[in-house]
């Protein structure tokens, strides 16, 4: 019998400034509290739910859904999150 790993994301808490313009990527990282003998797939959405309750997905934020895969044998697996920069405070 196998054990199923733990999930869990490294870097949401980053306060990253988002300046006056112009697009700035962010770094997550996806981590497993144990390497598995498979690849692990994790369905990711970035929308407004996951980012806060005043962005504004296309103007703040580039939302995405996509599949992010750790590879069989190692720990973790890195992504980036799109936000854009403008002077309206949130």
């Amino acid at each position: 019998m196998s054990i199923i790993p733990i999930i869990s994301l490294s870097g949401r808490d980053q306060q990253i400034p988002e300046g006056d313009a112009g697009a700035t990527t962010t770094p997550l990282t996806l981590q497993l509290s144990q390497a598995s003998d498979v690849d692990v797939e994790v369905d990711i959405h970035i929308g407004a739910y996951s980012v806060g309750s005043y962005a504004t997905a296309g103007e703040d934020f580039e939302e995405r859904v996509f599949t992010v895969t750790i590879p069989a044998g190692e720990t973790e697996a890195t992504f980036n999150a799109t936000h854009f920069g403008d002077s309206i405070y949130e």
